[in-house]
């Protein structure tokens, strides 16, 4: 009886531990299936015309709350169309922010759909109508960072939302930093929600980084954070990756910070006018 007994528990196990790996791998799938869908939502980077875009995503585990939205269209100019990206950072990690930064993606990709001349000040102020309305009860929120860079003219407009500073850096290696113009999205009312919209001069071989604050936040061996000075130090010496650009000079300069495993997801992009049309790898 008592070998009985022992056989039927120790089956009883087996069958649990076959039953809890199944399930893992179920889960394991499914979150991979999650992770092509939000990645599927990113854009392709601009490779060609006189105004480009590329970037660096590295998420922290499987899915994130990191997403930036590209747009191509309208503008002043009858040939090249402006260029505008979203920049965004939902609070939290995993499935619950991806899950908000697929509502966003929604939102944004209805916005410029309707309206492909909308201005940063003007797509701030409908995503923090959005956020409010939709995820802000549940504690969620967005910094975000809106620029749009226009062929006809040399301006570069953007508006953020208690994003961390933008970089904007000239063809002569001038470094100015891009603060941010309102709150974080959410934690307003439509009514209440003030927004300053920035404009700054974009001329052949500037070029502009926006990134998430996983890209400050990395603590080195010493338990000190990289920071925005130390970000800004990368982009303020020697000159961007031959092929990847800033967005791949700074994302191996973070790695080489970074004493241990990630602990945020990290996102930097960058926006760009070639010295003369060209590809993606001028300098400039």
């Amino acid at each position: 009886v008592v070998i009985s007994a022992f056989r039927d528990v120790g089956a009883t196990e087996r069958a649990a531990a076959i039953g809890v790996a199944h399930r893992f791998q179920e889960v394991n799938k499914d979150l991979l299936d999650a992770r092509k869908i939000h990645e599927g939502a990113f854009p392709e980077a601009v490779r060609e015309g006189s105004v480009q875009f590329t970037y660096e995503y590295h998420p922290m585990s499987e899915i994130g709350g990191d997403y930036l939205h590209a747009h191509r269209g309208g503008g002043a100019s009858e040939g090249e169309p402006a260029l505008s990206l979203a920049l965004l950072d939902v609070t939290g990690h995993g499935i619950a922010a991806a899950l908000t930064v697929n509502r966003l993606h929604g939102e944004l990709t209805r916005l410029y759909a309707e309206n492909p001349d909308l201005r940063p000040i003007e797509v701030l102020r409908a995503l923090n109508r959005y956020v409010y309305l939709t995820v802000s009860g549940h504690s969620v929120f967005v910094t975000a960072f809106i620029m749009r860079a226009d062929p006809s003219d040399n301006l570069l407009e953007y508006a953020s939302a208690g994003h961390p500073p933008a970089f904007l850096r000239t063809a002569s290696g001038v470094v100015a930093e891009l603060g941010a113009t309102a709150m974080v999205l959410g934690a307003l009312p439509d009514e209440d929600y003030v927004i300053d919209e920035g404009v700054h001069s974009l001329g052949p071989g500037d070029s502009i980084v926006a990134y998430t604050d996983g890209a400050i936040e990395v603590r080195g061996s010493d338990g000190e954070m990289l920071g925005i000075e130390g970000l800004k130090r990368v982009y303020q010496s020697g000159w961007a990756d031959a092929k990847g650009r800033w967005p791949a000079a700074m994302v191996h300069a973070v790695n080489r910070y970074r004493a241990g495993p990630a602990d945020d997801d990290t996102l930097i992009v960058e926006l760009f006018r070639t010295l003369g049309g060209g590809v993606l790898g001028d300098q400039g």
